[in-house]
């Protein structure tokens, strides 16, 4: 049946480079669609085929130089990833 996937923003982890395989974390190539300042934090709206949104601290996305349109590789931890059944 139909499930939800829920990842929790602070678990994405956002790089520039190619992911090294890992058999305890998923990556996935996206492209930024927005930056916007949170307090303490960065919220990066992503699209890797799915909306995913990623919570970042502002050295990160400076560093990174996020901004829309930019190509990034979104990673999260295996035990990150949550499915909940629908019904």
């Amino acid at each position: 049946g139909d499930v939800f996937v829920a990842i929790r923003a602070e678990d994405v982890r956002l790089t520039n480079s190619p992911a090294t395989p890992n058999d305890a974390e998923n990556s996935v190539p996206a492209v930024v669609r927005g930056v916007t300042r949170e307090r303490n934090l960065v919220r990066v709206r992503l699209d890797c085929g799915f909306a995913l949104t990623a919570l970042v601290p502002p050295h990160a996305a400076t560093t990174m130089d996020l901004r829309e349109g930019s190509p990034v590789i979104a990673v999260v931890a295996v035990n990150a990833v949550h499915v909940i059944g629908n019904g």
